[in-house]
């Protein structure tokens, strides 16, 4: 294997862009899965829920779709040959930039050195999956919750944007819209 097929293995394995089977559900959706994801969002007594996570869940499978379009465009671009280098770095550089895309300046809620938005610690040290929208949803303050969730509903959709835009690039070929 030539080093820049190896270079877009490493990177298009890492968690940064969710690949096809369970590795990726599991990564993509650590605390979203189907059925009861929020056990806490619905207080008690109340009909009405404090917060809404269907948007989270479509653009986690808009994300999760995207990345598997990048995955299936990389196998079939590295199984029919080399590599153009400058292709290789620019989508090796974008696929590092989703990673960098989880971060928020301004932290989480209480503790704004902890910029990741999809992992984090505890105050115990104890790893936490969503930081901000879990504590807050455990406080069952609404507000921060439903702030926390647009936050990472707005990284997932740059994301998507983003491995669309590496997939396009590195086919030649646009993503229509809402794909």
């Amino acid at each position: 294997m030539n080093e820049l097929a190896k270079n877009n293995t490493v990177i298009l394995s890492e968690a940064a862009v969710p690949r096809s089977g369970a590795a990726a559900q599991s990564k993509a959706r650590p605390e979203l899965a189907e059925g009861d994801p929020c056990p806490t969002c619905e207080p008690s007594g109340s009909t009405a829920t404090p917060l809404d996570l269907s948007s989270i869940r479509k653009a986690i499978d808009d994300f999760e779709a995207a990345g598997k379009r990048l995955d299936e465009s990389a196998t079939r671009a590295l199984a029919s040959g080399p590599i153009d280098a400058k292709l290789a770095a620019t989508i090796n550089h974008g696929t590092m930039q989703v990673e960098r895309n989880w971060l928020n300046p301004d932290g989480i809620p209480g503790r704004p050195w902890f910029k990741h938005i999809l992992y984090g610690a505890r105050f115990t040290y104890a790893h936490l999956e969503l930081p901000g929208l879990t504590e807050a949803v455990e406080k069952q303050d609404w507000p921060t919750a439903n702030q926390q969730a647009e936050i990472l509903r707005q990284a997932l959709i740059n994301n998507t944007k983003l491995v669309n835009d590496l997939n396009s690039t590195l086919t030649g070929e646009p993503i229509e819209a809402g794909k």
